[in-house]
Parts: structure tokens; sequence; C-alpha cells
């Protein structure tokens, strides 16, 4: 890769709708190698896809000189959605069956689900081609989990130049998910955990102890009123309320 063609960039995605709270940083990396697998690769899942348009590290070939998606929100809201999985498979074997959603084994339980209210903006950073890095991140429409949902919707995406290569360490903290290897002297000063560092992050392949930045560092919610997002054990519990028969309406209020 031409250095000439290498410039320090801040890619900024304005999301439009809102987004679930990640329960991990989202990496550059992962949602540009997504964009650049050509149609045939997602329908077969052999071809490789080719390398990304963002320079390696000289003392990590094998990591990008991308850094997570740093989170800024207007505020959060705690919604419930209904979840049961046991039930599908069963209606999936026999349609026409008549299943009992309000307990039992196929019971249908509600799942806190944390979400950013909009205006929210992921920022990422990369050293790398501009045009080619352009090209990938517009073609994501949606950041974060459930994007089939309609959460988590891209309005507009934005790349602008900037000065400083924020892609791997700024200010004396990570940018990114790092080896801890590379820096064996910061381990009392930086933030470390087990994490994979080729994509997809699920795999149980590749992982290794690294330094990540921590979460105040990555998330940032303006008005965030009560507890942390994590805290889940000081939030409010729901319960169902009882109509005139006696019987659980599907309602729900706070403690």
């Amino acid at each position: 890769m031409d250095p000439r063609q290498l410039e320090n960039l801040q890619i900024t995605f304005h999301v439009m709708s809102e987004m679930i709270v990640p329960e991990y940083p989202i990496p550059l990396e992962t949602l540009l190698i997504y964009s650049n697998y050509s149609a045939d690769a997602q329908a077969e899942r052999t071809e490789t896809p080719a390398d990304l348009p963002v320079a390696r590290h000289p003392s990590a070939p094998e990591l990008y000189m991308a850094s997570i998606g740093f989170i800024h929100s207007a505020g959060r809201h705690m919604q419930f959605f209904t979840k049961n999985i046991a039930a599908k498979k069963q209606l999936w074997k026999a349609p026409s069956a008549r299943v009992d959603l309000t307990g039992g084994f196929f019971k249908a339980y509600h799942t806190r689900l944390f979400t950013l209210i909009p205006p929210v903006t992921v920022t990422f950073y990369a050293y790398g081609k501009r045009d080619a890095i352009d090209e990938l991140v517009h073609r994501i429409p949606a950041l974060g989990s459930k994007r089939g949902h309609g959460f988590g919707k891209v309005s507009s995406v934005h790349i602008t130049q900037i000065d400083d290569n924020l892609s791997w360490i700024h200010q004396d903290r990570p940018m990114r998910a790092i080896p801890v290897r590379l820096y064996p002297d910061r381990i009392k000063d930086w933030y470390y955990t087990v994490w994979n560092l080729i994509p997809p992050s699920y795999s149980a392949q590749g992982r290794e102890l690294c330094y990540v930045p921590r979460q105040d560092e990555w998330l940032s919610v303006v008005n965030n009123r009560g507890p942390s997002v994590w805290e889940t054990d000081t939030l409010p519990v729901a319960k169902p309320l009882k109509s005139k028969r006696g019987k659980s309406r599907h309602l729900w209020q706070e403690e």
C-alpha cells in the first residue's frame, strides 16, 4: 500500500433511529470486512474478501490501524421485547398447534432492552485510503443489534481528514484492541481483557489478552438519568397488571 495515498481519517456515522446499547465496542475493521464481501461471497461464504484499504500496524501486521466506535447519544431508554425460542421451534414443526404462551415450557418472557436516543453519533478513526473507505462505509445501512427490526438506522456518514493518527493510541490510551504482548509494560496502567482480534468476534480461535478502551471511554450518554446501563440489579422491576378476571394483561408498569 502506497504511503502517499494514506490519510488520517475521522469517520462519523449519524444514526436516525434508536440504537441498542452495544455490549462490547464495535471495531471499524469488522464493519469494513462485512461491507467488503461481494454478493457472491455472502451467498456462498466461500470467497475470502479482499484486503481492506486500511494500513496495517508495523509491529503487528495482522492488525489494521482502525479504532473502535466511540458512541455519543442524547439519552437512553429501557424497553422490553418478548422472546420465546421454544415456542417458535414448536410452531415451526406443527404450525396448526396451539401453544400456551402464558406459562409452562413455552412461556413468553420479557427481556430488558436498552436503547440510545437519537441523535446518536458513532465515530471511528482510521489510517488508510479515503476514497475506498468512503465507498465501503456507505454500504452499511445500520449499526448495533436487531438491525432488521429498525434499530440503529444510519442516516448519513461523514469522513474528514484530521492531523493526528488516532487509530491506535491517543493521549496515552488505546483506541482499539491491542495485544498485551506489544506493550507489556502498560499492564498496570491500561484496562485489559480477553479479546478476539480477528473477526468474527464470536469465534474461539484467535483470542488473546488485549488492551481495550473502557466503557466510559467509548460510550457517552448526555442525559443519563438513573443507574448505569450495566447495573441491572438496581433497575426498577416490571410486573404485570391484573385484569378484573384476575388474569395477567400485556401491560407493564414499574414498581
